[in-house]
């Protein structure tokens, strides 16, 4: 973690009200979420929040969508699922769920928008880029596994 990364943790966001409730991270939404409402974090709001504020940015991210292609469709965001799959895992969050950071993520994608414009410059069909997408996420999810086991050990 770098330095800015723990100032910000140590001063931004634990502070905020959101922070702290959310500071409970994993335990919101997984088992321990009983935990989590007799520390005295409200997970009903906790949760509205998350998923308000999920929305909020889905919407705006549909909002830049639709002023980069002119126009509206239906299917516009249609196969990027796969791609941010594979930033997300990419980016060190684990798919068993409760561990990753939100500056993974963002390195993830930046390696996988590298990656594609690399193999669009260089003229590749557009299945063998989700072929060496697929082997980037079988590589990822795998590195994962050992991981876990090698601390499991």
């Amino acid at each position: 973690m770098g330095k800015l990364e723990k100032e910000m943790d140590a001063r931004g966001w634990d502070y905020t009200i959101v922070g702290c409730d959310n500071n409970a991270g994993t335990q919101v939404g997984q088992v321990e979420i009983e935990a989590a409402r007799l520390s005295g974090i409200r997970t009903g709001r906790v949760k509205y929040l998350v998923f308000a504020l999920s929305g909020f940015f889905a919407g705006l991210a549909g909002l830049v969508l639709l002023s980069r292609v002119n126009s509206g469709m239906g299917n516009a965001g249609l196969g990027y699922e796969f791609k941010v799959i594979t930033c997300v895992v990419l980016g060190g969050v684990s798919v068993a769920g409760g561990s990753g950071r939100m500056s993974g993520v963002i390195a993830g994608t930046f390696i996988i928008s590298a990656l594609n414009n690399g193999m669009v410059l260089i003229n590749l069909n557009s299945w063998i880029q989700n072929i060496v997408l697929g082997i980037v996420l079988v590589l990822a999810v795998g590195f994962d596994c050992y991981q876990k086991k090698k601390q499991a050990n």
